[in-house]
């Protein structure tokens, strides 16, 4: 294919399946091909059960391609013939992994990849090696991918995000959103046991905000989640809200967009409060920035523990704490995180 092609594209196709944080820190990548390719059409192919995430770029892609993976060959076989009579100029496989390759096995075009270091990011984990593993944020790994050179956001910030309809049913289902205090939202949940800070630690941070402030607390999470903290005694309390499992997706989009104050995991919502600038903390526990996933808001606090050498010891997470004592999190305080909020605000 000319090199023409790629410097003057017509058409590009960006594949990032999941997740959703992952998906979030392409959105960079999206405007800055945007930018730089203004007349491009640009198609997102993702994994269907998250095309909703999009919603805050959807204007500068021309269309979504959703992913069935419950119908995981007879899909890659459709989605290869319709990848193929596209007609793209090149396409980034910015999730590189053996399903993506899958995807594009066979097809004669261009193909640009992200880099994951895997090998350097194994010895890091696994020997502490900082010095091997190179600490990129992974929005800029996703840039790089790129054959022509990007040009890097001024802003991860997204302004002009707007869903007035489900703004004005949320306010309507959710009083605190509408009430004269502020309102904090917090997410104690994550997919894998080694990041979730304590449930009791969330709980004695919810009662400091009580006492403390005028706030009204609400806590968040999807339906998985909602099992994991319902023995909460403090769900009772009349200023704090329990939303965990109620909404969609993209609810949970507008609904942290419109809150004063986000305190999360290292999590899906760290992210979603990240690309509308929140003022937000965020409880790194097994894992660590240097991975690349630290929230890009220069308003955020990230809370860690930085004096244990058995950390990290994975770049995503376990199920159970390997030494068995998960200090991590656990060395982290309620009164500690409370602090930072305060400060903050």
């Amino acid at each position: 294919m000319p090199t023409a092609n790629l410097q003057h594209p017509q058409k590009i196709l960006i594949i990032r399946l999941t997740s959703i944080g992952d998906i979030i820190l392409s959105f960079p990548l999206i405007r800055s091909l945007k930018q730089h390719f203004p007349l491009a059409q640009i198609d997102f192919l993702v994994a269907a059960q998250f095309e909703e995430l999009l919603q805050p770029v959807r204007p500068l892609i021309s269309s979504v391609i959703p992913y069935d993976k419950t119908r995981d060959r007879d899909e890659i076989r459709r989605l290869r013939n319709q990848i193929k009579g596209d007609d793209y100029d090149f396409i980034l496989d910015i999730h590189n992994n053996l399903r993506s390759r899958r995807l594009l096995f066979g097809l004669r075009v261009p193909v640009f990849r992200i880099r994951k270091y895997l090998v350097r990011r194994c010895l890091y984990v696994k020997f502490g090696w900082k010095s091997i593993y190179p600490e990129i944020p992974v929005y800029r790994k996703y840039l790089r991918a790129s054959p022509v050179k990007l040009p890097e956001p001024v802003s991860f910030e997204i302004e002009d995000f707007h869903e007035p309809e489900i703004e004005a049913r949320l306010r309507a289902e959710i009083p605190a959103l509408s009430a004269s205090a502020k309102s904090i939202i917090l997410f104690p949940g994550a997919r894998h046991f080694t990041k979730r800070w304590p449930l009791e630690y969330y709980e004695a941070l919810i009662r400091l905000i009580l006492k403390k402030t005028a706030w009204n607390v609400i806590i968040g999470g999807d339906a998985g989640e909602a099992e994991y903290i319902r023995g909460m005694a403090i769900l009772s309390h009349p200023r704090v809200t329990n939303i965990c499992g109620k909404y969609s997706l993209l609810d949970t989009i507008v609904l942290i967009r419109h809150c004063d104050f986000v305190v999360s995991n290292d999590s899906a919502p760290m992210h979603i409060a990240a690309l509308f600038g929140k003022p937000q903390v965020a409880i790194f526990g097994n894992t660590h920035r240097r991975f690349g996933f630290a929230p890009l808001n220069p308003t955020a606090v990230i809370i860690e523990n930085n004096d244990l050498k058995c950390r990290p010891c994975s770049h995503i997470g376990f199920e159970k704490c390997p030494k068995g004592h998960l200090k991590c999190l656990r060395e982290i305080s309620p009164e500690r995180v409370f602090d930072e909020i305060i400060i903050e605000t």
